[in-house]
């Protein structure tokens, strides 16, 4: 076990973090907030496990501290820490269950000016997009079939996270054909 300081600790989450394709530099600010939402500890990790990336990550403990609300000031980069929680939420085993498939991240945004930042975004930290119009529901479930039956095709693409995005009258509409 190599101890590492809390500095050395935000390097290890933004490499991690990186490897995986994200395309964002967290603030220092946003490193508590993105391990939050992944529910890791606050301070995770205190230590590197043998020394390497990939035991550490395996050896990632759970905590109680997975639900609440990001609620910073505008232009905080919330948006940022929701991705970077996804990810690191992707890289740990327990997160998706041993040997399961990965599953989507869905993002509800109030409205379409903030539906097309969550877009611009998603693209940027490196991940795969499906913009959900309500009525769609084929086309959405024979997507989310493809990306979780087809490791080799996520494999090709660099194991990206598939984000199903739309705004909350999709979700309206969604709810609506569903009851």
């Amino acid at each position: 076990w190599q101890r590492l300081t809390p500095a050395e600790s935000d390097r290890f989450v933004q490499r991690l973090l990186k490897e995986r394709g994200f395309g964002f530099d967290l603030l220092p600010h946003q490193f508590l907030a993105a391990r939050r939402a992944a529910g890791l500890p606050d301070r995770w990790p205190t230590a590197l496990v043998d020394g390497r990336v990939d035991a550490t990550v395996a050896q990632a403990p759970l905590t109680e501290k997975r639900h609440f609300i990001l609620a910073d000031e505008m232009g905080l980069g919330k948006t940022v820490e929701a991705l970077a929680a996804a990810e690191l939420r992707r890289a740990v085993p327990w997160a998706i269950g041993f040997g399961a498939a990965p599953r989507a991240v869905a993002v509800v945004a109030p409205n379409a000016g903030v539906l097309d930042q969550w877009v611009a975004h998603i693209g940027r930290a490196g991940g795969d997009v499906f913009v959900y119009a309500g009525a769609g529901r084929e086309k959405l479930e024979a997507r989310l079939a493809l990306y979780a039956k087809q490791p080799a095709e996520r494999a090709k693409r660099g194991d990206r996270t598939l984000y199903v995005v739309m705004d909350r009258y999709g979700l309206q509409t969604a709810v609506k054909h569903a009851v």
